[in-house]
């Protein structure tokens, strides 16, 4: 399986909106994530862009945490 470091359109609506919903708890409930999508709307940028933001970050989370899982790394 390659992964990409994209995040596209295309795919699974389910998972993507599972996605989404993750964000909006994260974005409500962590304060590291909060402060990194208060950070991006005080850029100016849209509070929906901030949100889908936060959704690649924790994507990239994921796949950080699976190759490191697949390497045999455990803390």
């Amino acid at each position: 399986m390659k992964l990409k470091d994209k995040v596209n359109i295309f795919g699974d609506n389910e998972l993507k909106r599972l996605f989404y919903l993750s964000a909006m708890v994260a974005r409500q409930f962590n304060p590291i994530i909060k402060d990194y999508g208060d950070a991006m709307v005080l850029r100016g940028k849209p509070k929906k862009v901030a949100l889908v933001a936060i959704c690649r970050k924790l994507l990239k989370a994921i796949i950080y945490e699976m190759k490191r899982y697949k390497r045999g790394e455990t803390k």
